[in-house]
């Protein structure tokens, strides 16, 4: 017996429509490359293994732009890898303040605008913990301007208040409500898509690297972004989450899914992805005030420990947005520790991260940057994730046809 029995007819496979805009990714990653190469030539990222950024709209969760270029500090050979931008995760810095002060309202360790002051933090056993400032003049701080400021030391008294205890100069950490501190970290930072699954659409996206060695010592590290590490997607989450008040929006990368014409191009839409609620934070709309005043100080203030002002520098629309320098020590391109001339001084570097939307008012874009292991040069730093960041807003805001398209998927 000889012939075919025709069980099904073939026919072509649907398109996909993705939410990027070719020539706006583009200039991303121009931007990206550009800026870290001018970073490498003044010697702010010599030992930087990497820049990452990610471009979202809040409101529809839509990806914008995903950049990245790892880079082997050794050979200084800089390469694609916008993979590592959903991934890899960094440690993040100061950009996770806004999600600790989240965390301290939610115990009810701390309340509103609750005034510390900015001083050294003598905990007994362990080195001091202080402002990039240095903490030699102590002053009262709130929590906008602990933002504005980055202030690490009115963190930690936020931390130490989860822990049930006040701070005085050579103190004994307590365990006894260290638990509770972390469970509610874990709580919050979810809530704001940190060391969670953010609903990706695209597979092998990172929960994040949650240490487990969660201790007294460690919940105070937490504080301000030197302990958990997170992706730069879930950056760009976070970030949109702050900008839409406390509601976070599944990321997704694909707009919608269309029939394939018999000449090639594009036909019916099949299926629209829509927008979704992964999330609500558990913050008062009062405290989430606190949260966007600090953060549009950060851009805005004037006087000189604010911190963030490269971020908004020549950009005509408003932005808000969180800086964060943590401190790593060197690394080669397989993770291990780089070690100065002796072979025994490890090189010590900071991260360049930030977070940041605009308009400030009625967010269209939220931006995420996160550039690990960059050098301070004579005293000063290079500030490159504010730099790109910088860029970002002004590439989308000086053209509106990137304008109109992303606010066309609202």
């Amino acid at each position: 017996m000889s012939g075919t029995k025709v069980v099904q007819e073939g026919k072509k496979g649907d398109d996909i429509k993705l939410t990027v805009d070719l020539s706006f990714q583009q200039g991303v990653d121009n931007i990206v490359k550009t800026q870290m190469d001018s970073a490498v030539a003044q010697g702010f990222a010599t030992y930087s293994n990497g820049a990452y950024a990610v471009v979202m709209n809040p409101k529809t969760g839509a990806i914008l732009a995903m950049s990245g270029f790892q880079r082997d500090p050794q050979t200084g050979t800089m390469t694609a890898a916008t993979i590592n931008t959903f991934t890899q995760t960094f440690l993040p810095g100061s950009v996770v303040k806004p999600a600790t002060l989240t965390t301290g309202w939610s115990l009810g360790a701390i309340t509103g605008n609750q005034t510390f002051t900015a001083q050294a933090i003598n905990i007994k056993g362990s080195n001091p913990i202080k402002d990039v400032w240095g903490d030699t003049n102590p002053f009262a701080l709130t929590a906008v301007q602990a933002l504005q400021y980055s202030s690490n030391t009115y963190m930690t008294q936020v931390a130490l208040a989860m822990l049930g205890q006040s701070y005085s100069n050579g103190m004994s950490l307590s365990s006894s409500k260290a638990t509770t501190a972390w469970d509610a970290y874990r709580k919050i930072y979810g809530q704001y898509g940190l060391g969670t699954d953010v609903g990706f659409d695209i597979p092998n996206a990172t929960t994040g690297f949650l240490g487990s060695n969660t201790t007294a010592t460690n919940a105070l590290f937490e504080a301000f972004g030197q302990y958990d590490q997170f992706s730069p997607l879930q950056l760009a989450v976070y970030a949109s989450t702050i900008a839409n008040g406390g509601t976070r929006i599944t990321p997704h990368i694909v707009q919608g899914i269309y029939e394939s014409n018999s000449n090639g191009s594009m036909g019916n839409l099949v299926k629209k992805v829509e927008t979704k609620t992964m999330d609500k934070v558990d913050i008062s709309a009062s405290d989430m005030d606190i949260i966007h005043q600090g953060m549009y100080a950060v851009t805005h203030g004037t006087d000189s420990l604010t911190t963030g002002r490269r971020i908004q520098d020549g950009v005509t629309q408003s932005i808000s947005g969180k800086t964060g320098t943590a401190e790593t020590v060197a690394v080669d391109a397989k993770g291990y520790t780089l070690y100065a001339a002796d072979g025994k001084t490890t090189i010590k570097t900071t991260v360049s991260n930030t977070i940041s939307f605009a308009p400030s008012e009625n967010p269209e874009i939220a931006v995420a940057v996160m550039v690990p292991h960059t050098s301070t040069v004579n005293g000063a730093t290079a500030g490159v994730g504010q730099l790109i960041a910088n860029e970002i807003y002004k590439l989308y805001f000086g053209n509106q046809t990137y304008q109109n398209e992303n606010n066309a998927t609202n």
